[in-house]
């Protein structure tokens, strides 16, 4: 299975991308964010044999333990979102 389609890139300038948009992704609503986050989730839900097979693939885990870490990675955004809802006051 096929995740990625793209060049490889330079490390250094993929992490100064990353920064550089920090400041306009905070700048985001939270419940847009919240969204953004849904949606990776449900991409990962989407293909995750891919993705469990890859993992299995590359670290020599059963296919199993691979299943269990992408649906950990699918349940952390719920996880997440909740947290913060619990810990932030509402603004």
């Amino acid at each position: 299975a096929t995740l990625w389609r793209g060049a490889i890139g330079d490390v250094d300038a993929e992490v100064a991308t990353a920064r550089a948009s920090w400041a306009s992704w905070a700048a985001q609503p939270l419940a847009y964010r919240i969204e953004a986050l849904r949606r990776v989730a449900n991409v990962v839900r989407a293909r995750a044999d891919a993705f469990a097979d890859l993992i299995a693939r590359e670290t020599g885990k059963p296919l199993w333990e691979a299943r269990t870490e992408v649906e950990t990675v699918i349940a952390k955004v719920d996880i997440s979102v909740t947290a913060y809802a619990e810990r932030t006051p509402q603004r």
